[in-house]
């Protein structure tokens, strides 16, 4: 149908063509999730974590902590979000994406504080604000807990690599 529909001059093809390539890459997307959700569920990390984002449910979680990474969440509140129960809902985030939801959260927020820190116009206080913590004392003891290494340190370690 593509084919003939490529080589035809008709009034309307070239809009058929274009919905024609929609469904294509709609059918090749959906494939691919089938493929990689099937694929990570033995996995173990990042490769795990994929099936968290085309889980319904888990999915939805991770738009709300994307989308508010500011906000002081609890696995309640995102439970409640989602209208499920508490434990039901750690249980199911946990098995899916390998990861706890707070764990995640945490995980996030220092990855967001990673890019800032190689940005030198923040200074650590205003990093640790604009990813959700409360002070930078609190910020870099998690970056450290995380990282295994200072915020100060790895900003200075990727200034260096930069050069």
């Amino acid at each position: 149908m593509m084919v003939e529909e490529a080589a035809a001059e008709t009034p309307g093809s070239e809009i058929i063509r274009a919905r024609l390539t929609d469904v294509l890459f709609v059918q090749i997307l959906r494939a691919f999730i089938a493929q990689v959700t099937k694929l990570s569920q033995n996995c173990k990390g990042p490769a795990r974590l994929l099936r968290a984002f085309v889980d319904p449910q888990i999915s939805q979680a991770l738009t709300l902590i994307h989308q508010q990474p500011l906000r002081r969440w609890t696995v309640a509140e995102l439970a409640e979000e989602l209208g499920m129960s508490r434990t039901s809902f750690a249980v199911h985030f946990s098995q899916v994406a390998g990861i706890t939801p707070l764990d995640y959260l945490r995980k996030w927020r220092i990855h967001r504080a990673c890019d800032l820190l190689q940005q030198a116009e923040h200074n650590l206080d205003e990093i640790a604000e604009r990813v959700g913590y409360e002070s930078g004392a609190a910020f870099s003891k998690a970056f450290k807990r995380e990282m295994s290494i200072t915020p100060g340190l790895y900003r200075k370690q990727q200034a260096g690599s930069a050069l």
